[in-house]
């Protein structure tokens, strides 16, 4: 007897260890299965976000994020990533909006003034673009990203030495730049005669 209901509690927790394997399969699968036991929570509407982020599906991506925000209005990872989304998608005005309100609940958030320089300088609003950058420089000064938008910005800007000390800073911090940029910067600066 007590042989058969050992038999029976091991093939029952098998069956449950095998169910919840299948949940925790993927990134996906888990966060999926939190959200649905737990919907009015905004880590998990955010974690899934992420997921679907990264495995390209970005609608709805933008879908879990503005939900994780619907919960939780300050939530400032999330306005953060729905910014990361919506410039994927193209849609830059969105994304200013989720920067800037990344910004306002945390001033110090480095990244978001460096992404939204960027959504500048693809309008073309260069000083904009640069007070941010430098913003994320102010904040970090190891930020490599920020030193190459800066470098990209006074190349347009026909700055060749300018652009040329931001590459040298990134080369400083052990960063490696786009042999393409260095070449294009090098012909451009020889052209004007610069060192």
């Amino acid at each position: 007897m007590t042989v058969i209901i050992l038999t029976v509690i091991v093939a029952f927790n098998s069956i449950l260890t095998f169910q919840r394997n299948k949940v925790w399969a993927n990134e996906f699968t888990l966060w999926d299965d939190t959200v649905k036991k737990s919907p009015q929570k905004s880590r998990p509407h955010y974690n899934l976000g992420e997921a679907n982020y990264k495995s390209g599906h970005i609608t709805q991506s933008i879908l879990d994020f503005s939900k994780a925000i619907e919960i939780n209005p300050n939530f400032t990872d999330a306005y953060y990533n729905r910014g990361n989304a919506n410039a994927r998608q193209g849609n830059f005005t969105q994304s200013l909006l989720d920067y800037s309100k990344t910004i306002e609940l945390n001033p110090n958030y480095e990244n978001a003034y460096n992404n939204r320089g960027n959504i500048f300088n693809l309008q073309g609003n260069l000083s904009q673009a640069l007070s941010d950058y430098n913003k994320a420089l102010e904040l970090n000064p190891f930020n490599e990203k920020a030193y190459f938008n800066l470098a990209l910005v006074y190349y347009h800007l026909k700055e060749y030495d300018r652009a040329w000390g931001y590459v040298r800073k990134i080369e400083a911090l052990g960063g490696i730049v786009d042999p393409n940029f260095i070449i294009a910067l090098k012909k451009r600066r020889d052209i004007y005669g610069l060192q």
